[in-house]
């Protein structure tokens, strides 16, 4: 075991993204499916997650579903906005000013 480790945290994901936001971590990542889907294999309809975490305890605090599979470093924290880009998308979380 490592000895400066503070905590692991298993997603059910892949984590393309990572930002740290005040005492949270943001992880969005292409979900985890079977190498046998062929049916999300054929359309392209590969799903993902943001996952937020509390930055100490590495809880789990809230997750909600994407449209689409993050790009690898896509994500961009702005105040209370999160921006994240897919393929052909962009998501945007937060209050609208």
């Amino acid at each position: 075991p490592q000895k400066d480790l503070e905590w692991e945290t298993h997603l059910p994901m892949r984590a393309m993204a990572t930002v740290i936001a005040g005492d949270k971590l943001l992880v969005a990542g292409r979900y985890d499916r079977n190498v046998d889907d062929v049916v999300a294999r054929a359309t392209g309809r590969d799903t993902g997650g943001l996952w937020v975490l509390d930055k100490k305890s590495g809880e789990v605090l809230d997750s909600v579903d994407l449209p689409c599979v993050p790009q690898i470093d896509g994500m961009l924290v702005v105040g209370d906005q999160i921006v994240i880009t897919g393929s052909r998308q962009v998501i945007l979380f937060g209050q609208r000013e």
